[in-house]
């Protein structure tokens, strides 16, 4: 078996878009991903079991074993043994990491995943639209009388 053979890259990938977030190359016949230290792809996720998958290489070619309690699926359906193809995804537990599969090592770098928080829009209010909810509110029985109530309660506070 040569070492060309056996040279895989996986990539973690963005479930969003597919877009590859980080990758790591292997040259081996076995290549374990879990929680293990000692695993051959170690992960830190709530989701993923001490040893989750084995990737296991044979002349018929790379086989992944789900060893995990949470499951490994593929295109959302939960696999125990399952061949693997170039570009294939396959994800751990049903809302774990998200992988693909690449038959072929490549270069493998590090990088540092960076972004501008300031440009992602979270939550965006319209000021008139909230201003005229307030007021609707504002006016209710109920709303008055929770504001009499808190009136209350700040005077007995401050004659105690």
């Amino acid at each position: 078996m040569s070492d060309t053979e056996l040279a895989i890259t996986l990539h973690l990938v963005d479930p969003a878009d597919g877009r590859s977030l980080q990758s790591w190359a292997f040259r081996q016949a076995r290549v374990t991903i879990g929680r293990d230290p000692t695993a051959d792809l170690p992960l830190v996720d709530p989701y993923v079991s001490r040893v989750h998958v084995e990737l296991l290489h044979s002349d018929e070619g790379w086989t992944l074993c789900c060893l995990g309690r949470n499951g490994v699926y593929v295109d959302s359906k939960s696999v125990d043994r399952f061949r693997l193809s170039p570009g294939m995804t396959f994800r751990l537990a049903n809302v774990g990491p998200m992988f693909r599969f690449d038959p072929q090592a490549e270069p493998v770098g590090t990088s540092t995943l960076c972004f501008d928080s300031s440009s992602m829009v979270v939550l965006e209010l319209n000021p008139s639209d909230v201003r005229q909810r307030v007021d609707e509110i504002a006016v209710t029985d109920y709303f008055q009388q929770l504001q009499q109530k808190v009136r209350q309660l700040r005077r007995d506070r401050t004659t105690t």
